[in-house]
């Protein structure tokens, strides 16, 4: 049997910051390009000051898929305003059970997407990820 070593391997690690978005008004709003070839390990969003409602969810557009805006972050695990003020970790959201993201066949950028009913508060998302050609 023939062996099926990969030399495929990445020494870097990248973590991005979106700016601040405050007192956000309902759509979908582009925060983090990632390239292609990129890994996401991990996502999560800060909340300085509490939503008026849980209606953020942190998700992605590209690759060749359809978007997925709750594919990080699912609104039923970010409480944004019924928790309120703290950090909200993708590897820990068992609604929208993230195990990892590859962007193997193009590009994408992490969105956030903002419910009709959240007129307050201040959010920022980071994202861990490494590149592997």
């Amino acid at each position: 049997m023939p062996d099926l070593l990969s030399i495929k391997a990445a020494d870097n690690y990248r973590l991005a910051r979106s700016g601040s978005i405050i007192e956000p008004e309902d759509g979908t709003y582009n925060l983090i390009r990632l390239p292609q070839y990129a890994f996401v390990k991990d996502v999560w969003l800060l909340c300085t000051e509490a939503g008026s409602s849980d209606t953020i969810d942190v998700g992605f557009v590209g690759n060749g898929e359809g978007a997925d805006p709750d594919a990080f972050l699912d609104a039923n695990y970010a409480l944004v305003n019924s928790t309120g003020i703290g950090m909200y970790r993708a590897t820990q959201d068992t609604t929208s059970g993230f195990a990892g993201k590859w962007f193997s066949d193009a590009s994408g950028l992490v969105t956030m997407t903002v419910g009709t009913t959240q007129t307050s508060g201040i959010f920022t998302v980071f994202v861990e990820y490494t590149v592997i050609h």
